[in-house]
């Protein structure tokens, strides 16, 4: 959905299921190339170049493991993905060379990721972790007070 905020109009909506079929999408976000949304069912971009990015044939689907992504972000050259599960959250991040895992934790309850100057938050039901460019663990704030590892 594209938003126009000046004139409080939506300008334009983008229907990217399979044969146009509607899909709950939960995040967006760009690399500056591809437009890319989290969905119920994965994790789908398309050039930002098309000028029909209405158009569900413009839009393609990673190659990840199938379900529901429910938050995507755009830090450091990297794409990161999060990938819900009943129990345990998984963090996939591509850098320009294929999809890998962040780190070898699983997560529980993840909330969200954002992106805060050089660095990627991952807030979850009881702490925030940041990584830095190289994905380096660098905070993890579990508590009102908090030190560097």
């Amino acid at each position: 959905m594209v938003i126009d905020l000046i004139k409080q109009e939506v300008k334009d909506t983008y229907i990217i299921g399979a044969n146009a079929s509607l899909i709950n999408v939960s995040a967006i976000t760009t690399d500056g190339v591809n437009l890319i949304a989290s969905a119920i069912d994965g994790v789908y971009y398309a050039p930002l170049s098309n000028p029909n990015l209405a158009n569900y044939a413009v839009w393609d689907k990673y190659n990840l493991p199938g379900g529901e992504y429910s938050d995507v972000c755009y830090a450091n050259n990297k794409i990161y993905a999060l990938f819900r599960l009943d129990v345990h959250d998984t963090i996939f991040m591509n850098d320009g060379n294929g999809w890998d895992r962040l780190g070898v934790n699983e997560y529980d309850d993840v909330k969200f990721l954002d992106v805060a100057g050089d660095y990627l938050v991952v807030g979850a039901y009881s702490f925030f972790d940041t990584y830095d460019a190289n994905n380096s663990l660098n905070y993890h704030i579990y508590d009102y007070g908090f030190a560097s590892l």
